[in-house]
């Protein structure tokens, strides 16, 4: 009940202090302009992190058939406190269907593993949980970890006037050490193929932007605490939100996504500063068109 009414009162503070007059400018942009379609041509976005981090994004779209089809290319470059990360990625959309892939490499210099005794416990503990990572932490056992990765995917998106709904299934290859924990989704799981289904759905509206629940399913390899390798499924679940205050004519947006597993029995996931299992992202992207208007 606590988390609902933190979450309800930052969306009531976001929505009053980002809200337009009733007299619109001419550069007037929807606050839902992240779910419309996007322009063609080569774009450039950064989007800082509260953590801190900074995510940079090279792309260039290509119409192939009008308001039908077109090819998406793009180069992506994070850095944030676990790790830094490039890759290549390119998409393909056919009506409200996308599919494609991509390519990257990943240094993290805060890796967080687990490194069994010969008891077969780290630190006393039998897994990689969140308290252990405090633990690891504050005594500077973590390493740094080079290693490949690349994936598959497809998504569908529906919009309607009100509503969007977003769905991804991707498969992914890390080169991870076994047992180590990721930044990304917040939880711990071995190298190797792992399937991750993503879902939301929000309610849009052009003059205070979209809000809705999301849900990640994960399905990763997994490392039991008697050594034996498996496979385990992961639902978290959480909130999206995002709004485009209208200070600037520049395309840019507030992004916050939740994750948690509150009421489930997992000990592994969660960013652990936190000592809660729930990921916090709050991000503010910027955009530039380098495409120029052809009279």
């Amino acid at each position: 009940m606590v988390a609902a009414r933190v979450l309800l009162l930052v969306s009531i503070t976001l929505i009053g202090l980002t809200a337009p007059a009733n007299a619109e400018p001419e550069w007037y942009r929807p606050n839902d302009s992240l779910l419309r379609a996007k322009q063609p041509g080569t774009h450039f976005s950064v989007m800082t992190f509260l953590g801190p981090g900074i995510r940079t994004t090279l792309e260039h779209r290509e119409p192939i058939e009008q308001d039908m089809s077109e090819f998406d290319a793009r180069f992506q470059g994070d850095v944030n406190l676990g790790f830094s990360d490039g890759s290549l990625q390119a998409d393909f959309r056919l009506a409200s269907v996308f599919i494609g892939g991509s390519l990257g490499i990943r240094h993290v210099w805060h890796s967080l593993s687990f490194e069994p005794d010969a008891q077969g416990l780290d630190h006393g503990k039998s897994r990689l949980t969140r308290d252990l990572r405090v633990t690891k932490d504050a005594e500077g056992d973590f390493q740094a970890d080079t290693w490949r990765w690349g994936e598959a995917r497809a998504r569908i998106a529906l919009p309607s006037r009100r509503f969007v709904v977003i769905s991804d299934i991707a498969a992914r290859y890390e080169g991870r050490l076994d047992r180590s924990f990721s930044w990304e989704h917040a939880t711990v799981y071995d190298g190797g193929w792992h399937m991750r289904w993503e879902s939301f759905l929000l309610y849009r509206h052009p003059r205070y932007g979209f809000i809705g629940p999301a849900f990640r399913y994960l399905h990763v390899p997994r490392t039991l605490t008697d050594g034996e390798r498996t496979r385990q499924g992961e639902l978290q679940y959480g909130v999206f939100m995002g709004t485009s205050p209208q200070w600037s004519t520049t395309e840019h947006v507030f992004l916050m996504r939740i994750y948690t597993t509150l009421g489930f029995d997992n000990q592994l996931m969660g960013i652990h500063p936190f000592r809660a299992p729930i990921q916090f992202i709050l991000g503010y992207q910027v955009e530039i068109d380098f495409t120029e208007d052809v009279e």
